[in-house]
């Protein structure tokens, strides 16, 4: 698990990935498709929780019925939910500090918050990563097959508190900006 002075110096080290937003308007449009994006990223897991609730009450029929012969394991469906429920918070947590980022955002500041914005796709993705590495390892115990990678690591709780920092800190600076005017 990564610490919080690890994720300060990435943050320091880490340069604008978009060169292509030089105004207030840009950076606005930009974040507008990425809260699209993210929202339909929710529908799209939401749907695959569904599906699977799906198959497990179709296992659980089957257990019933063919008791004798081969059992369906429906605790696979149960963690795979768990993990799916995480991304989902993860989704949800991310969206919220987007739409605090927009809110907070000026034209003295919008440059520092693509910044952040950016560094936070990457903390996002390394997470969304993590639990779909789970998952796997969910299915492939399943199949017999135990799996462990030093590459993903849960990180969200120190990424959260990361971003409402920094976040919390631009949006003091705006204030004392908004008050010397």
């Amino acid at each position: 698990m990564k610490k919080m002075q690890e994720l300060e110096k990435e943050y320091q080290e880490f340069s604008i990935q978009n060169d292509f937003i030089k105004t207030l308007d840009d950076f606005y449009t930009f974040m507008e498709v990425s809260i699209d994006d993210l929202q339909e990223a929710e529908f799209d897991c939401y749907d695959e929780l569904q599906e699977n609730k799906r198959w497990q009450f179709g296992a659980k029929i089957r257990n019933f019925l063919f008791f004798f012969f081969e059992q369906e394991e429906v605790e696979f469906y149960d963690d795979d939910n768990a993990l799916l429920e995480k991304e989902l918070s993860l989704m949800g947590d991310y969206l919220q500090f987007l739409k605090k980022v927009v809110d907070v955002s000026c034209e003295d500041n919008f440059r520092e918050l693509l910044k952040l914005v950016d560094f936070s796709v990457k903390c996002y993705d390394e997470q969304l990563d993590y639990y779909e590495y789970e998952r796997d390892r969910v299915e492939a115990l399943l199949k017999g097959i135990n799996m462990f990678s030093f590459k993903y690591e849960n990180n969200r709780d120190v990424f959260e508190e990361f971003f409402k920092q920094k976040l919390d800190s631009l949006s003091k600076k705006n204030r004392q900006y908004i008050k010397e005017r």
